[in-house]
């Protein structure tokens, strides 16, 4: 009968310690590794599912299940069972208020084996443990408390817990902003039903879009440049707030170029702007109505 025993004991120790070894490698040693390759914080991303199950297989190991005393196997028991119950309860509130990520798809696999562990704890390898003690409801409730208090540890140290969020704060500066300083970055403009235009004459400067808007009424665009030296000129249309190609504009400095009313024939919003020099600015000429109230700029229509 002993020898059966004994072989028992070898399965639980085997049965436990394959998924210790297993959350010990997935939980540490693994994000250890990848953390010293990458120059990140050493313990970084570590979840602790497995230190509770460290202490157990020890326990496991030194107990006697000829003799079976009584031992703390039982309230370490309950206690990695409620830590596992909270652990289980944020895992699904986290992803219930954040998108998926490894760090979700990395507990609920550490949960899933705990689980698999206790499912066959429970109908194989309990009769082998003492189980007998006075004070039943008082040990649970110590149990209570240390998984809350085992949980609570891993709640401040994991980095993916979705109950505690790690916020940030920065320091927002209010700056003026230098608008001759932004050429083709462009400045952010908003056009409504009374935005105000400029002449007909277009000049190239580096004033990004300030007062450097345009309303065509069916006349040529002319077009001047005294920014100083040559440039090559992109004329494009707003298309589903996407800036379409329509032809490209070389001028020299000190010249006036006319941009036809044919390039006009659409009605919409137009853009000139240099995909090269970011020292000149960025005129719209506007051959629409504009019904609705949009914010502008090189790359980016609101």
């Amino acid at each position: 009968m002993s020898g059966q025993l004994g072989i028992k004991k070898i399965f639980l120790i085997i049965f436990h310690g394959g998924m210790v070894a297993y959350l010990v490698l997935h939980n540490l040693l693994i994000p250890m590794i990848r953390n010293f390759g990458a120059g990140q914080a050493l313990f970084g991303g570590i979840h602790y599912w497995f230190v509770l199950h460290l202490f157990l297989l020890f326990l496991f190991v030194r107990y006697d299940f000829v003799k079976r005393p009584k031992s703390i196997i039982p309230l370490t028991m309950w206690v990695s069972i409620y830590a596992t119950i909270l652990g289980t309860i944020e895992l699904f509130h986290s992803l219930s208020v954040s998108k998926v990520n490894v760090g979700h798809f990395s507990s609920f696999i550490s949960v899933a084996c705990i689980g698999i562990f206790y499912i066959g704890f429970f109908i194989y390898f309990r009769p082998f443990i003492n189980w007998n003690g006075n004070h039943l409801w008082q040990r649970h409730a110590l149990a209570l408390g240390l998984g809350l208090l085992h949980f609570g540890i891993q709640l401040n140290f994991e980095d993916h817990i979705g109950l505690i969020k790690k916020t940030r704060s920065l320091v927002a500066e209010k700056k003026e902003i230098d608008h001759s300083k932004q050429g083709c970055q462009g400045s952010i403009i908003k056009l409504d039903k009374n935005f105000q235009t400029a002449g007909k004459d277009v000049v190239i400067s580096s004033c990004g879009f300030v007062e450097n808007t345009s309303l065509f009424e069916d006349q040529n665009i002319h077009l001047i440049n005294n920014s100083g030296k040559k440039h090559v000129i992109r004329l494009e249309r707003l298309h589903q707030k996407r800036w379409r190609f329509v032809r490209p504009i070389i001028i020299n400095d000190g010249k006036k170029f006319i941009i036809r009313k044919d390039n006009f024939h659409l009605d919409g919003i137009y853009q000139l702007r240099s995909p090269t020099s970011k020292e000149i600015g960025i005129h719209l000429i506007i051959n629409d109505e504009i019904d609705q109230e949009m914010i502008i700029n090189p790359k980016l229509v609101k």
